[in-house]
């Protein structure tokens, strides 16, 4: 699997009608290329993509994820027909600077939103992990993902 990361991308930075124009044709055309080199491609984008979601879904990819900016309910309902969607825990508010209350929250937010997603749901960070990462973050991660994510999933786990 390839990570196709742009930041450039960014509906932070772009709006939608440039997205489309200056990155939409060439971020197709790479993941082809790695497609036809029998890769498989999970496309993120920092920032706010909620305007770009259906555009990102129809770069080619075969999975996405999202920042934590974006809500996961509107990626799960505007991307989730066509492939995985893969986020989005915030990095620093709760990597970095959280409690393991707060992180057990935010991992219970997120798989609350998307754990029904059609096509699958990762859990995961939204974006990437610094070394400043508070092991017993990572630890409260995990430990909340086997709480809520316990197989087989059921909504009744995060209530």
């Amino acid at each position: 699997m390839i990570l196709q990361c742009d930041p450039l991308a960014s509906g932070t930075i772009l709006r939608k009608s440039q997205y489309q124009e200056f990155v939409l044709p060439y971020a197709k055309k790479v993941n082809q290329a790695i497609h036809n080199a029998g890769g498989m491609v999970c496309y993120h984008i920092c920032g706010d993509t909620t305007k770009t979601i259906d555009d990102m879904a129809d770069a080619g990819s075969d999975m996405i994820s999202v920042d934590n900016v974006v809500d996961l309910e509107h990626v799960k309902n505007t991307a989730g027909q066509k492939m995985p969607i893969l986020g989005n825990v915030a990095p620093v508010d709760y990597f970095i600077q959280g409690t393991k209350e707060e992180m057990d929250a935010a991992v219970k937010r997120c798989l609350q939103k998307a754990w029904d997603s059609p096509n699958g749901y990762i859990l995961a960070s939204g974006c990437d992990l610094s070394g400043q990462v508070k092991l017993e973050n990572i630890e409260a991660f995990m430990n909340a993902a086997r709480k809520y994510g316990k197989w087989p999933l059921d909504p009744k786990n995060f209530e």
